[in-house]
């Protein structure tokens, strides 16, 4: 039904318009042309969810919104369409799963990004849709709930909770469900933590080819991992004074992720599945052109990033990584004597530098709001991307090209992050984030704060304004 697209686009910018005002499926469905029975079908076709339930949810997130900046909650909620507030309080628990105190106490209300259906890897899976699967594993009647992002605090569009100790995850991408199911099974194997997908109720035990780990419905990919024990990281242990000495040792569980990344033996089918990311014609052809103005980068820069990578990138270890080790991905396992960490979420992974993975660590600590700007707690980040170079450095061996290439690659993919969130709507506030970690990362480069952070550092490459 994909030919009707761009017509529920129009309702929902139409939606979105008039939270604050009546809405009605009858009034939608006239709008696009349909009768309400035709409209009602291709509008849960293409957003996953009924029209009213979906208005009902982003006024919702709308009413929250409102809370978080100082509205009252009656008000907020009368402004957004339901008649009292305890009518509100109950939609509210039953649609997002905790009290409107509960939300706004997690420092979750944002104002609710725009769903464009283009940008859109799926359609919504809803809490329902998830909960009717359970019995495939065996599950039926655990809770089902909405699971949020560590730092910026956005509900994962693509998995829930399932009682206390298990993931649901979703994908229409094959390739990244083939991946989430096939690494952790080789971390495993070296020694590592990472999550173990249950096999479904028919089988009794996990498949070397996969087959029992996953279900498919309706063009969609689902499976459920036993959770890791312990807590994702968060910004707030590496931003404390002492959190320069927690980075070396996160540095390290880098290092031996890609030590075991790089000696495992995938098989010749699941090699297939990593695709080959290069830097410098993503650079060179799309990020540079689409922000250079925007980021204000002289025509000489540009040069000069360039001939950085072309003469070290070609020299730079490359192999499977991670590829998404931001820090809601690495959990800290307890019960331990010394600091031992669990990795999840490989759908991202690829074959790439593998100096990709301590610096994406190091920069999602970076992109946490507030750190630009204060002076003590850049220093403190600084401090931070040292220590988990040191760390990395430490079990991983840096190569003396790697070591000089920090800063020019640290940068470069700045760019392409501001590049690609600068080319989605939906991701404003994450484009504002990167566009101002680009233009901070390029000064730090440009007076010599970030190869400092660089152990055993190398010959200084001599810049160019």
């Amino acid at each position: 039904m994909h030919e009707y697209r761009a017509l529920i686009q129009n309702s929902l910018n139409t939606i979105e318009a008039m939270l604050e005002g009546e809405i009605d499926a009858a009034g939608l469905a006239a709008e696009a042309g349909f009768s309400l029975y035709h409209y009602c079908r291709i509008f849960q076709s293409e957003t996953g969810m009924p029209v009213m339930r979906y208005v009902t949810r982003r006024r919702l997130l709308r009413a929250a919104y409102l809370m978080s900046l100082g509205t009252g909650r009656t008000e907020a909620a009368l402004r957004c369409g339901f008649d009292t507030y305890a009518g509100f309080y109950r939609a509210f628990v039953r649609e997002l799963g905790c009290t409107p105190a509960a939300y706004l106490g997690a420092g979750r209300a944002r104002l609710p990004a725009k769903i464009i259906l283009e940008e859109e890897e799926h359609p919504m899976i809803t809490r329902e849709k998830a909960a009717s699967l359970l019995p495939l594993w065996g599950m039926e009647g655990e809770n089902i709930r909405d699971i949020y992002n560590e730092g910026p605090g956005t509900r994962s569009e693509n998995s829930y909770a399932v009682g206390e100790d298990h993931i649901m995850k979703f994908t229409s991408d094959r390739r990244k469900l083939l991946l989430s199911l096939e690494i952790p099974r080789k971390l495993v194997n070296a020694g590592l933590a990472a999550p173990m997908p249950v096999p479904l109720k028919s089988f009794a035990c996990e498949t070397e080819d996969n087959r029992g780990l996953y279900a498919e419905k309706d063009g969609m990919y689902y499976w459920i991992y036993r959770k890791l024990p312990g807590s994702p990281l968060s910004s707030a242990e590496l931003l404390s004074e002492s959190g320069a000495r927690k980075a070396v040792l996160i540095g390290e569980a880098v290092g031996r992720l890609d030590l075991a990344l790089k000696d495992a033996e995938f098989s010749a089918g699941a090699a297939d599945l990593f695709h080959d990311s290069d830097l410098i014609p993503s650079l060179r052809d799309w990020a540079l052109p689409a922000v250079k103005d925007e980021l204000m980068l002289s025509h000489e820069f540009c040069l000069n990033i360039l001939d950085d990578l072309n003469r070290l990138y070609p020299l730079l270890p490359r192999q499977v990584i991670h590829r998404d080790p931001h820090l809601g991905n690495i959990i800290s396992l307890p019960g331990q004597s010394a600091f031992r960490a669990g990795f999840i979420d490989f759908e991202l992974s690829e074959r790439n530098i593998r100096l990709y993975d301590p610096l994406y660590t190091a920069t999602s600590v970076l992109s946490e709001n507030g750190i630009i700007g204060n002076e003590e707690l850049e220093a403190r980040w600084l401090d931070i991307l040292k220590g988990i170079l040191a760390g990395y450095d430490r079990t991983a061996a840096l190569t003396a090209a790697e070591k000089e290439a920090v800063p020019a690659v640290l940068a470069a993919h700045q760019i392409v992050f501001t590049a690609y969130f600068r080319d989605l709507s939906r991701f404003a506030g994450l484009y504002e984030t990167n566009r101002q970690m680009t233009l901070w990362l390029i000064r730090q480069w440009r007076e010599g704060r970030l190869a400092s952070a660089v152990p055993s550092q190398p010959r200084k490459v001599r810049r160019r304004s």
